[in-house]
């Protein structure tokens, strides 16, 4: 046994279930998917071009690309302030990474095409959120339950 890991318990007929439904959910969005194995090679290869030449970013840029998604997701909306100050972080770590932007803006339509050949839309996305948020209720029923993020 592996120290300081909780002896093994019964699963519940409910936790059960839970995973039985996360399991459905999840079947039905790769059953509706339509991402070819193509798309897939060209954003790895698109991704592998990128970092290829990229030096670590600079310490100053992480931190404050990472204090700006910690404002932004403070109170659940994203404004336009928001949005731009992001926006400005993240060019900011690309900048120090030494990444072409013809290249970011590549990895970027690779994804975009993806998530549109998936055919995942907002209420997939709610949908697999609950299906977690259930089996962490019944993992630990002690703690409070999540909201949506």
């Amino acid at each position: 046994m592996i120290a300081n890991r909780p002896q093994s318990r019964m699963i519940s007929e409910e936790q059960r279930a839970n995973f039985e439904k996360l399991k459905t959910d999840l079947k039905a969005l790769r059953d509706s998917s339509n991402i070819t194995p193509e798309q897939k090679e060209k954003l790895v290869t698109d991704l592998r071009t990128m970092f290829q030449g990229a030096n670590p970013p600079s310490q100053e840029s992480l931190k404050a690309f990472a204090n700006a998604l910690s404002q932004a997701r403070s109170d659940g909306t994203l404004s336009s302030l928001e949005k731009m100050n992001l926006v400005a972080c993240a060019k900011a770590v690309l900048d120090s990474s030494n990444i072409p932007l013809e290249e970011v803006e590549a990895v970027i339509a690779d994804t975009k095409e993806i998530i549109a050949a998936s055919g995942i839309e907002q209420a997939d996305v709610e949908e697999i959120g609950n299906d977690l948020r259930a089996i962490k209720q019944e993992a630990n029923p002690d703690s409070s339950p999540t909201q949506p993020q």
